[in-house]
């Protein structure tokens, strides 16, 4: 039996819980936080670091924990030896659309040219010292099976491309996301919900355009 877990079967336990392109992101994320990013497999401990660094992200997580805590106990057997966790690094972002806003999705809430396959490293790298912004977002009521997120005009924000939109992790009636964003620079978003079935629900009104603080609190609209 191998005593290291591959990326490939931690995006399958992530599957447990989120659609494909959900879930490469919330592993992406999550590996970003647990400063894993480049290693293509995994030792038990390292799948124990990253099981913590999801746990902050993400919730309703009871079938991914499960399935990594089956990996774990797995490669346990097949080794003796326990590499401490890396440092947890702060987890980055991803992209996001909008329905309403920018002149050139208007019509299909989608950019004009199709976004680059692969995120920005940028929108993986944690936000660290005085870059580091918050958005918060109250006010949202949805059942267990949609996900709240933020999309907006910068390739960290998404692109205004749905498909690419950030995941906002929910602490009660709280959901926030940390960006890598100087202070000050503008900002132009709305959030969104995804329900299960792929519908996405735009929030109302015009787009949000703010300049980066280091602490963004909004309600939904």
């Amino acid at each position: 039996m191998s005593n290291r877990v591959e990326r490939e079967e931690l995006t399958a336990a992530l599957r447990l819980r989120y659609d494909y392109y959900s879930a490469e992101t919330m592993l992406e994320a999550a590996l970003a936080r647990a400063g894993l990013a480049e290693l293509p497999a995994y030792d038990h401990a390292q799948v124990r670091a990253f099981r913590a660094a999801l746990s902050g992200l993400g919730d309703r997580l009871t079938a991914v924990d499960a399935r990594l805590e089956f990996l774990v106990g797995a490669t346990t057997k097949a080794t003796e030896s326990v590499v401490a966790p890396p440092p947890v690094v702060a987890p980055s972002q991803l992209a996001t659309p909008s329905p309403t806003v920018p002149a050139a999705v208007a019509a299909s809430a989608a950019p004009a040219s199709p976004p680059p396959a692969t995120t920005e490293p940028s929108a993986l790298t944690a936000p660290s010292g005085d870059r580091a912004v918050t958005l918060e977002l109250t006010g949202v009521a949805v059942d267990e099976d949609t996900e709240v997120m933020v999309c907006g005009s910068e390739p960290y924000l998404g692109d205004w491309d749905p498909g690419h939109a950030i995941p906002l992790a929910r602490t009660g009636d709280t959901w926030s996301v940390s960006l890598d964003v100087a202070p000050g620079t503008p900002l132009a978003f709305k959030f969104l919900q995804r329900r299960a079935s792929g519908e996405v629900i735009w929030e109302g009104g015009d787009n949000r355009t703010v300049k980066a603080a280091a602490r963004i609190a909004t309600a939904w609209r």
